[in-house]
Formats: C-alpha cells, sequence, structure tokens
C-alpha cells in the first residue's frame, strides 16, 4: 500500500484509466494532529480526474510525529510512541507489581489467618525436614540485638527420653497412675518441638533478658506461620524446668521456653473472627492512640 502525502495528484496519473488505486493520505486538523486515510481512487480520462471510489479513517498521528506507527486510533487518548526496550520494561514491571501483590496477599493471610489447633485435632504425619528447615530459617529472622542469636529449635524425636524427664520431675514415692500422666505429656502431637534461650548473664541489664523474651516470642511466631502455610497444625504449650535435661539443653546457660505440638489437621482450620483491636479482654485493648 503506497503513501500519499497532502500534495495535489499530476494531471495525468501514471496508472491506467479503471485501474483502482489505493493510498494513505495525511490530513492537517486545526488542533496540529493530522488524520490518516485509507483512499480508493480511479482515474476518469473523460474528466482527466481522480474519483474516490472510498475513504476510510485508519487514525490519527500527533503533532511532530510522521511514523505511521505512531498512529493512535481516533477513539482513545494519545500517549507517546514506547520503544520495544520500554514496552519490554513497562511489561516486567507490570508482572513484578502482581507478583509483589501475591506475595503481600500470601504473608498476609498467612498472618492474620494464623490459629491454634491442639493435639486431639492433629493426626500423623508432622512437619518433614525441608518444613523444619523453613522453621529454623524463619526463627532466625526474629529481631536480636545479641551477638549470637539467643533463640534455636530441637525437634523432639525420642519421646520416651522426654517421658523420662516428666516421671523425673515426680515425688520419689509417686505412684503408677501419676507416672503414666506425667509420661502422656511427651507423647502428644504427631510432632514435638522445643524452643530454647539462651539465659542472659547474671550482671547483664534487665533490659537484655526483656529484649531476648521478645526474640523468642518473634521467633515462635515464625515457627507457627511457617508450620501453617505449610498445612499443618500448631498448639504452643507451656514447657517446665528439668533438673538433668538429658542433652535437651543446658540447664546452666538455657531456659526451654515452650513446646510446640505440631501434626496434619484432621479438618479443615477455620478461621475465628478478627478481634477488635480497641476493645477486649485488656484494659485499654490491643491498638491505643496516643
Amino acid at each position: 500500500m503506497s503513501e500519499k502525502t497532502e500534495k495535489k495528484a499530476p494531471a495525468t496519473p501514471t496508472w491506467g484509466p479503471d485501474k483502482v488505486r489505493t493510498a494513505v493520505v495525511r490530513r492537517l486538523q486545526k488542533n496540529g494532529w493530522r488524520h490518516v486515510y485509507e483512499v480508493r481512487s480511479v482515474y476518469d480520462p473523460a474528466t482527466k480526474n481522480t474519483r474516490v471510489l472510498a475513504s476510510k479513517l485508519l487514525g490519527k498521528l500527533p503533532p511532530g510525529v510522521d511514523d505511521l506507527n505512531g498512529m493512535v486510533p481516533t477513539d482513545k487518548r494519545y500517549s507517546p510512541v514506547k520503544s520495544a526496550k520500554t514496552e519490554k520494561a513497562e511489561k516486567a514491571e507490570k508482572a513484578e507489581e502482581k507478583a509483589s501483590k501475591r506475595r503481600e496477599a500470601a504473608v498476609l493471610s498467612a498472618l492474620l489467618a494464623r490459629e491454634s489447633l491442639g493435639p486431639k485435632h492433629q493426626e500423623a504425619p508432622g512437619p518433614d525436614e525441608e518444613t523444619l528447615t523453613l522453621c529454623g530459617r524463619a526463627a532466625m529472622r526474629a529481631p536480636s540485638h545479641a551477638k549470637d542469636f539467643p533463640v534455636r529449635l530441637v525437634s523432639i524425636k525420642s519421646r520416651d527420653r522426654l517421658a523420662a524427664l516428666y516421671v523425673a520431675r515426680l515425688p520419689e514415692d509417686a505412684d503408677d497412675e501419676s507416672k503414666a500422666k506425667a509420661a502422656d505429656k511427651a507423647k502428644k502431637g504427631a510432632g514435638l518441638l522445643a524452643l530454647i534461650m539462651k539465659k542472659p548473664a547474671a550482671d547483664a541489664d534487665p533490659r537484655e533478658a526483656l529484649e531476648q523474651a521478645v526474640t523468642a516470642g518473634a521467633a515462635l511466631q515464625s515457627v507457627l506461620t511457617v508450620l501453617q502455610a505449610r498445612g499443618f497444625a500448631a498448639k504452643t504449650v507451656s514447657a517446665c524446668d528439668f533438673a538433668e535435661p538429658d542433652g535437651l539443653y543446658d540447664p546452666e546457660a538455657e531456659t526451654i521456653v515452650c513446646f510446640i505440638l505440631c501434626g496434619t489437621p484432621k479438618k479443615a482450620l477455620a478461621k475465628s473472627p478478627d478481634p477488635d483491636l480497641f476493645k477486649g479482654k485488656a484494659k485499654r485493648g490491643v491498638l491505643t492512640l496516643w
């Protein structure tokens, strides 16, 4: 398809009579834009003029743009002509923006939908090695001012050893029923984790102990979030000190914060209603303004 300028056609065209010619014509508008038409015409020897058969508006060219690739539809607003490199970069930016929103939604969903589910509602299997590794990595993202990270996780594989620790806490004259009940504490949950924290130095600032507790709490929340995100149910239960913990932790330098009972939920977790941040059991609510 050839292109025709605004100049008038010559008196004697180069094409013969009855031969239809198709040309692209630019027509200048008062606002500086040029409308682009596809014009089909034929030469009439009797009148020695061309006769227009059909004219179709293709689009319009912005002021200063001559390349037809810069033509925009007449029913859309003008946007500057973009190079292939620019378009590729914008597509990549939009794709990253969508991916970022998906990541944000996934993180918020994991945080805001977390629920505790006790061992009665859990079954095997417990967390696999990959999930446990992710729990450890997430725990270490907790904020900490300590030179050495003060929290660690222990995956308890031998329930008999833990049961023996619970039984050892009983008086020497404890009966068999009491011993069985104590040992049963070690057998709950398809999976069992212990959260261990370093003890602050004896001469440490009291603020240090508080900050280490904050680190332990943040690490615990991260572990629970990972477990639920990976499809496992979990519940935190209180721990107790063992006089001789059999290598579970160093009683001179460490303390056991809590146990995490985890396993596969027997049914889908039901999200509880969102709490009112400004009311509730707390006298001043969870979120206040100051």
